[in-house]
C-alpha cells in the first residue's frame, strides 16, 4: 500500500515469483515442465466504511515458454509459446 494522506483513495503495487506447472496432452501421450513465473499488479483501494475497502487492480502474469517431449520413440515436441495473462479484479477488503 501507498499511504495518502486525507484521501479515501489508497492505491497500491506488488510483485510476485513462482512457478507453474504446464502440461501437454497430445497423440495419446502427455508431458508436464515446471517454468519460472512471475508477476506485477497495481491497483486503487476505497475506503468504503471504517475497515472495509473495494479494490480494484491490474495484474499481468508470465509463465515464459515451454517445449515438452511427445512420444520418445518419434522424438516429437511441442513448443508452447510464452503464456501471458492480463486480469483485471474487482474485490473487497476487510481490516482486522
Amino acid at each position: 500500500d501507498i499511504p495518502v494522506e486525507n484521501s479515501p483513495v489508497q492505491p497500491y503495487v506488488g510483485a510476485g515469483i513462482g512457478g507453474s506447472f504446464n502440461q501437454v496432452k497430445a497423440f495419446g501421450d502427455n508431458d508436464t515442465k515446471f517454468n519460472f513465473a512471475w508477476q506485477v499488479r497495481g491497483g486503487i483501494a476505497y475506503q468504503a466504511a471504517e475497515k472495509v475497502q473495494l479494490t480494484l487492480d491490474y495484474t499481468y502474469r508470465n509463465v515464459g515458454k515451454t517445449e515438452i517431449g511427445l512420444r520418445d520413440d518419434e522424438d516429437l515436441s511441442a513448443t508452447v509459446g510464452k503464456t501471458r495473462a492480463s486480469i483485471w479484479q474487482a474485490g473487497v477488503r476487510f481490516g482486522f
